[in-house]
């Protein structure tokens, strides 16, 4: 298990995937599939994407994050939603404060008690 720079942890599993989890509150946010069989292990690339091995014999690069800004929107978005259903909150980096301002107002004021 490793720790990511956004402070969630990433770990490999027997079952081939890796796991991305919320430090704070033990939620599993995603769940990368892709190997076949253990993942041996995982670190995290100075431009935020994950590389892992595994003994199927490959290495895989992961991009964590949607490169256009809809699909950012809506990544978070859905993050935002998850987190008000549950009275959370969540704290944006630098990154995603920029994603969050370029919501449409609507979205903002709906979500504005979780961030």
């Amino acid at each position: 298990m490793i720790e990511l720079k956004n402070g969630n942890l990433a770990s490999c599993s027997y079952d081939g995937t890796i796991r991305i989890w919320n430090p704070e509150n033990g939620d599993c946010l995603r769940t990368l599939k892709g190997h076949t069989i253990w993942v041996r292990s995982v670190i995290e690339l100075s431009n935020g994407n994950l590389a892992s091995c595994s003994y199927d014999g490959t290495i895989k690069i992961w991009n964590l994050y949607p490169e256009d800004l809809f699909a950012q929107q809506i990544y978070l978005a859905l993050r935002l939603d998850r987190c008000a259903r549950h009275n959370g909150t969540i704290k944006l980096n630098d990154f995603w404060a920029k994603i969050y301002n370029s919501l449409p107002n609507y979205l903002k004021d709906k979500y504005k008690n979780a961030v």
